[in-house]
């Protein structure tokens, strides 16, 4: 049946051993069954702990009565091992949400959209005003493209971490036991980890992806008056996202060193570094795999599409979208709305982006393999 498929993907799925010879000593196996006694860990003591974890982390931010809610999980019955798995993922989702505010923040500093407008505004020639206002289209767009990006490898690095410590805790308190402070605060450190890529990583895509925007514009001879259709822009995201992939995203070492680079093993405070360290290793190694880029690439080939159609048939008011109908307006035109748009890929209200990942068949597979996986690489 279905459940006996998910058992074989979750033990093919990462089968293959990958020689990372820096850190890697055995090959990531995933296991496909698990016995009565880790049923009762997924069962009873996992909500209580998390409920800590969440307590620990979120102890100097205020308001974290949602996500406590979540860590509570549900009562009764589904409470089993597929409702705690849901349940992980909603809890991991909405750390995300919580940091979207400060991240739009940091995210929109690294493109210089107000200092091009004002250059467009001091241009005295014909020349001048259309080299400016290309380099205001291009942070624009790039501003844009870059939010959909940080949103999701945001969204995917959580799912890494959080689903290596529920699964963690499971394994090595199977029998309900109380977790000491000492564990939680690995778990804490280890998920604090997401911080480099909340600032350092963030500036470093803004630059991928502001170069793959200006090579996109010389390859296409694009200007600010080419006229542009909802499937012209389509087309210009695709060919921008690829050229992001192939300098961060395809090959994983590059993508680890967006993400979660070695630099930060020596930031662990030193009583906590050696498990911590075990836990950046598999994650890192996940990092790595032809699964991630895989599933990485269909997040974002489904965001982009849906961003193109925003500016058409599938706007929330398509009479006032400019390339409804089949329309086309200059690149410059979209401006405006681009901008609107990438404030709003990174608001945490009723975000729909958020929605379309979380429901998402590949990052679905992709997580249950991590989450059901008694044979971590994190434990020697």
């Amino acid at each position: 049946g279905s459940s006996r498929q998910e058992r074989l993907f979750a033990a093919n799925m990462f089968q293959r051993a990958w020689s990372f010879a820096k850190r890697h000593k055995k090959k990531l196996i995933f296991a496909t069954v698990f016995g009565g006694g880790a049923y009762c860990a997924w069962k009873y003591w996992l909500p209580r702990l998390q409920q800590k974890l969440l307590e620990r982390l979120l102890q100097d931010g205020g308001d974290f009565k949602e996500l406590l809610e979540l860590a509570r999980g549900v009562d009764g019955d589904q409470r089993d091992k597929k409702a705690r798995f849901t349940h992980t993922q909603s809890v991991s989702d909405s750390y995300v949400r919580k940091e979207l505010a400060l991240l739009q923040e940091r995210q929109g500093a690294c493109f210089a959209v107000e200092e091009c407008s004002d250059k467009v505004k001091r241009a005295t020639t014909r020349e001048a005003k259309i080299q400016c206002l290309t380099e205001l289209v291009v942070e624009c767009i790039g501003r844009l493209v870059s939010a959909f990006y940080t949103l999701h490898a945001l969204l995917l690095l959580h799912r890494v971490e959080y689903n290596i410590v529920g699964r963690e805790i499971a394994a090595v308190m199977p029998h309900g036991e109380v977790a000491s402070e000492v564990t939680e605060r690995e778990h804490a450190a280890f998920l604090d980890t997401t911080r480099y890529f909340k600032q350092e990583g963030v500036e470093q895509l803004a630059d991928a992806i502001r170069r793959a925007v200006q090579k996109c514009f010389q390859s296409a001879e694009l200007a600010p008056t080419t006229q542009m259709t909802s499937e012209g822009l389509d087309k210009l995201f695709a060919n921008i996202c690829a050229g992001v992939d192939a300098e961060l995203f395809t090959a994983g070492s590059r993508c680890v060193a967006a993400l979660l680079p070695e630099s930060l093993d020596q930031a662990i405070d030193e009583v906590h570094r050696v498990k911590v360290k075990n836990y950046l290793d598999e994650a890192r190694d996940y990092l790595e795999s032809p699964q991630f880029a895989g599933v990485f690439r269909a997040v974002v080939s489904g965001a982009s599409r849906r961003l193109a159609s925003a500016f058409g048939d599938d706007a929330l008011d398509p009479e006032a979208a400019p390339l409804a109908g089949g329309r086309s307006c200059p690149l410059a035109k979209l401006n405006g709305p681009v901008i609107e748009l990438s404030k709003s890929l990174l608001s945490e209200d009723d975000n729909g982006f958020i929605t379309c990942f979380a429901e998402e068949p590949s990052v679905l597979q992709f997580c249950e393999a991590l989450y059901f996986n008694e044979n971590g690489g994190s434990r020697h």
